[in-house]
C-alpha cells in the first residue's frame, strides 16, 4: 500500500513525464508555447517534497561561497532551474576512448567511466595530443554550480529539451555536487543562452 506522499511523487514524476513528450512534439507554429515556457510551467507542478522551509529559495552559486559552500543539495526542480548558474569552463576538451595497457595521466581525467571497449575520458585536447589518443568529439565544458540532488526528478530533461529544440547536442556528466554538460565546441555561446533563458 503506498502511503500519500509516495501517491503525491508518483503522480508528480507522470506529470513530468507527460510534459517531457509534450515537449518532443512540440511545433514552433504561431501560437503555440515556447519549449522553455513549457517546462517552467511543469518545473513550477513538479515539486519535491522538502524536509524543511527553503525561505526565498535556493542560494546562488555566489551566495553558497560566502556561507562556505555548505548549501544542501537541491531537488526541487523549479528552484533548480531558477538557480541553475551555468559557467563556461575554458578550453577544448575532447572524449577518447583509452584502450587496456596505454597508460595516460590521471590527473589530465576530466570524466571517466570503464566500459567492455575501454576507458572512455573527457581530458582537455592538448592532453589527449600528449597521450596520443584520438578525439571523438570536441567539445565545450559547462558546469551547473547549483547544487543539484542525485535524486532530483527531471533537471536533466529540462535543459536537454531546450537545448535540443536549439539544434544543441549534449553529453551529461553527473558529480556529486554539480551536473556537468559538454556540448559541441561551436555551440557553447548558444548553450549558455539557452540554460541562461532557463533561469528567467
Amino acid at each position: 500500500m503506498l502511503t500519500e506522499r509516495e501517491r503525491r511523487e508518483s503522480g508528480q514524476v507522470r506529470a513530468l513525464e507527460a510534459n517531457v513528450e509534450r515537449l518532443r512534439g512540440f511545433t514552433s507554429s504561431p501560437g503555440t508555447q515556447s519549449p522553455i515556457s513549457v517546462i517552467r510551467h511543469y518545473a513550477s507542478i513538479v515539486r519535491q517534497p522538502t524536509d524543511g522551509p527553503r525561505g526565498d529559495g535556493a542560494l546562488n552559486d555566489v551566495e553558497r561561497r560566502r556561507t562556505g559552500g555548505n548549501m544542501s543539495p537541491v531537488s526541487d526542480l523549479s528552484v533548480l532551474l531558477k538557480t541553475l548558474e551555468p559557467v563556461l569552463n575554458p578550453g577544448v576538451f575532447v572524449f577518447a576512448s583509452v584502450k587496456d595497457g596505454n597508460a595516460i595521466d590521471p590527473a589530465a581525467i576530466v570524466a571517466s567511466i570503464r566500459e567492455p571497449e575501454g576507458l572512455s575520458v573527457v581530458m582537455r585536447e592538448a592532453d589527449a595530443q600528449i597521450s596520443g589518443l584520438n578525439a571523438l568529439f570536441k567539445c565545450a565544458w559547462i558546469t551547473l554550480t547549483v547544487n543539484s540532488a542525485l535524486e532530483a526528478v527531471g533537471l536533466t530533461a529540462a535543459f536537454a529539451t531546450a537545448l535540443g529544440h536549439s539544434g544543441i547536442s549534449c553529453n551529461v556528466v553527473a558529480g556529486a555536487c554539480h551536473d556537468h554538460i559538454f556540448v559541441p565546441l561551436e555551440s557553447a555561446d548558444a548553450a549558455m543562452h539557452v540554460l541562461r533563458s532557463l533561469q528567467t
